[in-house]
């Protein structure tokens, strides 16, 4: 079911969107974000945003095993467009998710290299 609560700007930016682009936009555009709605504690929204929404995939590159970029060999490369879609919609469900993605999500790839050359 679709949420009512936001937009995001895929239709008004086609040209820089692809399918894959698209498809997130729809998927974001569910009821799926509803779960951080209304959650405070920082602890507990970091938390929602790993399991069960699955948004720290956005932050580490496909060859990491992060979300599929179309790139799966290229290990810094990570889709940008799509982390703008991903951010676009939290900072409109909980500014406080918004702000946690990118500050957890850049630990990871550090760490995601360190266990690549291992």
């Amino acid at each position: 079911m679709k949420s009512d609560r936001f937009s995001l700007s895929v239709p008004d930016l086609m040209p820089f969107f692809d399918a894959r682009h698209t498809a997130l936009a729809a998927q974001l555009q569910t009821e799926h974000l509803e779960v951080l709605s209304g959650v405070e504690d920082p602890a507990r929204v970091a938390a929602l945003l790993g399991d069960p929404l699955g948004l720290y995939a956005y932050v580490v590159p496909e060859a990491y095993g992060g979300a599929a970029s179309g790139r799966p060999q290229d290990v810094s490369f990570i889709d940008v467009r799509s982390l703008v879609l991903v951010r676009e919609a939290l900072g409109q469900i909980s500014p406080l998710a918004d702000a946690i993605l990118p500050c957890r999500g850049s630990g990871r790839i550090p760490s995601c290299w360190a266990v690549r050359r291992t």
